[in-house]
């Protein structure tokens, strides 16, 4: 049973980490100052929708939070992350771009 959980955790941590991985991609992007907010939140759901499988506890924690405020989204996908995963969990790209991504 343990083991079944350790596969599970493993594959969260990668989910996590992939949407983590699609901010450092967004932060990268050589016209990322002329994006508007809406613009850097499709490149995000572009990769989320394509890469990660519906029942992803991360993809639906991102999606859960795009309706809070733009200021408490990292730290509430961070806390959701921390509450799924058995470790601390950061992402300094999200950090910064979560606040001007999306409406």
């Amino acid at each position: 049973m343990l083991s079944g959980f350790a596969v599970v955790t493993h594959s969260e941590t990668t989910d996590f980490d992939m949407i983590c991985g699609f901010f450092n991609e967004l932060n990268q992007t050589q016209n990322i100052k002329e994006m508007s907010s809406e613009q850097k939140a499709d490149f995000v759901d572009a990769r989320i929708t394509a890469q990660l499988n519906e029942g992803s506890d991360a993809k639906v924690a991102w999606a859960a939070i795009l309706s809070a405020p733009p200021q408490q989204r990292y730290e509430l996908f961070k806390s959701a992350a921390e509450s799924i995963l058995p470790k601390k969990w950061n992402c300094p790209a999200m950090k910064q771009l979560a606040p001007t991504t999306g409406d």
